[in-house]
Order: C-alpha cells, then structure tokens, then sequence
C-alpha cells in the first residue's frame, strides 16, 4: 500500500509539517486557544483514530485543511465551508492527496453529470470534479485510508434544527454577543495585520467593518470597485469616511474588462483557481492587480470579505412563501426543486439521462424522506446551497486573494454565529428581517450608517404580482425585458460586466450562447479552453 501526499500550492496560507502531519490555516480550539503554523500541527499530534480525530475537529473554529499519515494510514479533512480545498485519487492500493489538479492535465468528458453540472452551476457537486481520477473532500468531511479502503464520514451538517423560542430583543443581545465574539477572534487572529475589507454598498461587509469600529480596531483599509457613479461605490465611500476609514475606489471600465482575457496574470490565475470543481472568482481580480501594482495595501494585509452573511439571515428562503404557494412549494420534490433553482446559469437542454443521473446526485446529498413543514424544506434546501455553492463556488472568491499572496478570514462564518442562525425560526429570516433589523438598530444607527440598498428584482412587489399572474415563460421573457430596462434607467451594472461578456463571445466566435449571467458564459469558455485543447 502506498500514499503519496503531494502539497504544492504556498500562496497566501503555507503549508506546515512535521512527522507526517501537514496542516494549513488556523483555527481557535473551543473558541479559545488559537492555533496556526506548527502549532495548528502539534493539536494533531497524537491522533491515532478516527474518533480521535473527529473529536477535535468538531471543537474547531477556523479555516483550515489537515492531512496526517501514519505508515499506512492516512486522515484528511478540511473546515465546514472547504475553504482549503483538497483532491485525492485511489487507484487500487495506491492513493494520492494534493491541493493542486493542474490545469490541463486532466482531460473532460462532455457526457457525464458533472460536465452538465458546471456549466449549470459552476461547480460540481458531492465528492465529483471534472476530472475522472480526482475526487474532491467536501465540507466538514473527514476521509480515511486504511487497509486498502477509503471511508468517508462528514462531522458537521449544515442544517437548521432545534430552533429558539424567545422574544425579539433577546434575539439582539444575543446577537450583539456573538458579534463582539467573532470580533475579538478576528482580531486576535490577524494580530498586527492590516486588515484589507473589500467594501461593498450591502449589508455584510458594513456590519464587519462597524463590528471592528465597535472593537476600535483602527488598522483597515477598505476598497471597492465598479462603476464610480454606481449606488455600490457610493455607499461604500459614504460607509467608509464615516466611520473613519480609509478606502481605495478601483474603476472599473469597458477597457479593462475587455483586456482581460489578453492578461497573462488573469491566465494564471484562473488556471490557479479551476481546480476541476470551481468557476474562478473574476470580480476582485481587476482590483486586486491594481491595489498590488500600486502598493496600495501591505504585503502581509489580511483580506476581510463579508461572504453570504444575508444567506445565514435568509437571503435564500423560498420566494414561494413570499407568494403564498406553501402549499405548492410542499408538494414539490425537493431534489428537482434544487436542480431547477441552483442550476440554471445557461438556458440548455439537458438530455433526459444526465437530467437523472444530476437528480441522483442531488438526493444522495439531502437528506431522503419526507417533508412535512416549512422549516424542513428550508433547512434542507440551504443546506444544500451551502454545502455546495458556498462552500465550493463562493469560497473560491478567496482563490484571487491567496493568488496576489495575502491570507483571508470570513468572520461571517464563525461557528458561533453560523450555529446561531441555524436556530432561529424563519418567520424572523423572511426578508432577512431580523438580520437587517438587528445590523440597523444596535449597529448601523449608532454611527449614522444606515443607508439602505436598493431590493433585489425578486423582492420588488410589482414584479411579485407580476410573477403570479404571468405563465413561466412570459414571466422570464418580462424579466429579461425588465433587467434590460433597470440596466438603461439606473445603471445596474455596476461592474460593467456586460464588456466582459462581449470579450468572452468574440474569443469564442459566438454570439449565440443563451446564458442567465456572466457566470454561465465564463463556464462555457473555461471548458472550451481544456476541450479545444483534447
């Protein structure tokens, strides 16, 4: 038997080992004692079992990914959001671990599941790649390798369960609590970094840098991007010099997007960032080449991204509820419901056999029996899109920020606020009610922040009562229109993507490709760059 581990990515985080133990990342063990570099590595010096293992993983808080080989036995695991991700191969007695799947060293099949998948979604979903010889370690799983065999077992889920009961205002001491505590971990964790927020006109970055307001941490430099004259832009300067903080606004113009694709260093980055399992992240790349060029921000700054806070505050309830289809949204089966909702960057035809199989997939990962109330298809429904698109396709925007050599932190997932969340009935999470309520009144108020955005499309109510009155194909045929509308009235692309989108079909010499979103087209391009190349 024989295991090769084979660790070649030291951007951003490093790798550290000692007698076969090789760790990266940090974390805090019961949110307390904080662990990086060899002494992350000593907390595992002793494993000897699953179980073992598995019991300090689960008192972990952190970002990291572990591999430990013991003669002819090997754990692996990676944090509840994959945020390190990790890839193995087994042929027979032979396994291989790496960090790496090098672009165009694998080759793709455009008849299975998994192709069908990535250009729907933008990643592949359970342990799948593209690739036919590596499989991927998913979300808080552990793997193990022993006497020939590989196991699976996964030590978190993230489902929502045992839900509170209390009365609104506890709902924000608690939160003010937890706030304070992932505040302090943060800084704790960064020490004399500077730390780098990129500084959006939402929600989720604010509530981070009035967090380290609160805390009178004073080393932040924000920055943001698109459009100068974008509402997004304008928020987050207004955001930032109220609160004292210096922020960097990167413009960005038709020019550079449509230099991109000629950009040797935007190359490599996305062959850095593919991996087989995820669309590479574009939005920051322009920003952070500038920022770096430029000098701006310290070599060793610490990048603060505010990812899917809205998402724990229940961004992705059902709209169905909204529309008082409880009833309809019930009936429905769940694993068509998720291929229909989270699968749907291209408007294609998928064959009926690739459909099945996808549906296959998408069961194995939820949990298979019936739904009987809301809270269950919720819970169920979002565990999904973080066990997935979270922790595959979002976390990969962390990919840019390793690739310009700069270590991150996603406060917004720290398991006590993350495990929180979990608890709280969705009655308080429609609309992101208490999420937003809480951010206003005991954060955004206190230090005359509180502008707020502009709603989603989805949320609007005309476009509501639309939705209900218009059969499926008028109703996407009117959104179409009405997106096109918003784009001329208000200027909606605030990161003038729509260049980007212009440069990728000229490359493909195609105009015709039918995509939802610049997400869907890149996909289409990133495959051709691999299949052109068979």
């Amino acid at each position: 038997m024989e295991i090769k581990v084979v660790l070649k990515n030291n951007t951003g985080f490093k790798w550290y080992s000692k007698n076969g133990i090789f760790v990266k990342g940090f974390a805090f063990h019961k949110n307390e004692n904080f662990y990086e570099k060899e002494e992350l590595v000593n907390l595992f010096d002793n494993i000897n079992s699953l179980d073992n293992f598995e019991k300090i993983l689960k008192n972990l808080n952190g970002s990291y990914a572990i591999i430990i080989q013991k003669k002819n036995k090997l754990f692996s695991a990676v944090d509840r959001l994959r945020s390190i991700p990790l890839f193995y191969s087994q042929d027979g007695d032979y396994l291989s671990i790496t960090d790496t799947i090098e672009f165009n060293s694998q080759t793709i099949d455009e008849n299975t599941p998994e192709y069908y998948e990535f250009l729907l979604s933008g990643y592949t979903i359970n342990e799948s790649t593209l690739s036919k010889e590596f499989k991927q370690i998913q979300s808080s799983e552990i793997i193990m390798f022993n006497d020939n065999q590989l196991s699976r077992k996964q030590y978190f889920k993230h489902t929502h369960q045992d839900y509170l009961s209390v009365d609104y205002k506890s709902y924000y001491d608690d939160l003010n609590c937890i706030t304070d505590n992932f505040t302090k971990r943060l800084i704790h964790s960064v020490g004399e970094k500077t730390i780098v927020l990129p500084l959006s006109g939402g929600y989720d970055s604010r509530y981070i840098l009035a967090a380290l307001k609160r805390h009178n941490f004073t080393n932040v430099i924000c920055y943001t991007y698109g459009n100068s004259k974008s509402f997004e832009v304008s928020i987050a300067k207004q955001v930032a010099y109220t609160l004292g903080y210096k922020i960097h606004i990167i413009e960005y113009t038709e020019e550079k997007w449509s230099k991109l694709l000629d950009n040797d260093k935007f190359i490599e980055y996305v062959n850095y960032s593919f991996n087989y399992s995820s669309l590479p992240h574009i939005q920051d790349f322009i920003a952070l080449e500038e920022l770096t060029t430029k000098k701006l921000i310290p070599s060793d700054s610490v990048i603060v991204p505010g990812f899917c806070g809205d998402l724990l505050g229940g961004s992705y309830i059902p709209i169905e509820i909204k529309e008082n289809k409880v009833n309809q949204l019930l009936n429905i089966n769940l694993a068509e419901y998720i291929q229909k909702k989270h699968f749907s960057n291209l408007l294609m035809r998928i064959p009926e056999k690739i459909k099945n199989n996808l549906l296959i997939k998408i069961r194995k990962n939820i949990i298979c029996k019936d739904i009987n109330n809301l809270e269950e298809f919720i819970s169920l429904n979002e565990s999904f899109f973080t066990e997935h698109k979270v922790s595959k396709f979002v976390v990969n925007a962390l990919r840019p920020y390793e690739f310009f050599g700069f270590e991150w932190r996603m406060p917004l997932w720290d398991n006590e606020l993350m495990e929180y969340w979990y608890k709280v009935p969705y009655k308080h999470r429609m609309d992101n009610k208490l999420y937003n309520d809480f951010l206003f009144d005991d954060l955004f108020q206190d230090y005359k922040i509180d502008i707020k955005k502009s709603k989603p499309i989805s949320h609007n109510k005309f476009i509501l009562s639309i939705r209900r009155l218009l059969p499926k194909f008028l109703y996407s045929i009117f959104q179409k229109a009405y997106h096109g509308f918003l784009n001329i009235i208000k200027d909606k692309d605030v990161n003038n993507f729509g260049e980007f989108g212009s440069s990728i079909n000229k490359d493909l010499q195609t105009s015709t490709i039918n995509a939802n979103n610049i997400n869907g087209l890149f996909a289409v391009w990133l495959l051709s760059r691999i299949l052109d190349k068979k």
